[in-house]
Parts: structure tokens; sequence; C-alpha cells
């Protein structure tokens, strides 16, 4: 599991996620958000339901629905 975290295959499964939810791309004032959503999914040891649910419950998401 130690090369897909190096390969960036979390951090690209949060971001893709998080910007597919909001309808737009991340700007950067996202980026402390999906930092945070990135230590969440690999906290979650990769629960992509869990990731969801971090993003539709945030303030960011909220704003921007």
């Amino acid at each position: 599991m130690d090369s897909v975290v190096e390969g960036g295959l979390v951090e690209c499964s949060a971001e893709t996620a998080a910007q597919w939810l909001l309808g737009r791309s991340l700007t950067e004032t996202d980026t402390e958000w999906a930092e945070s959503l990135t230590a969440h999914f690999a906290s979650t040891q990769y629960s992509y339901r869990s990731l969801i649910r971090a993003i539709v419950t945030s303030d960011v998401y909220r704003r921007v629905r």
C-alpha cells in the first residue's frame, strides 16, 4: 500500500471526488481543505463512503451547493 500513497493515488482520489461533487475545479483557497480530505481518506483506510460523507458535510460544499 505504500506505493499507492507515494504515487499520489490517495491525494488524486480525494481531490477528484471533491471536484466532481463541487462541480468545479479546486482553487488555491481549497488547498487546506483538500489536504484534510486526503488525510481523512487515508485515516479511514481508504473508505470512499467516508470520503464522500466528509465532502458533503463540509462547509466548503455547503457554500458551493
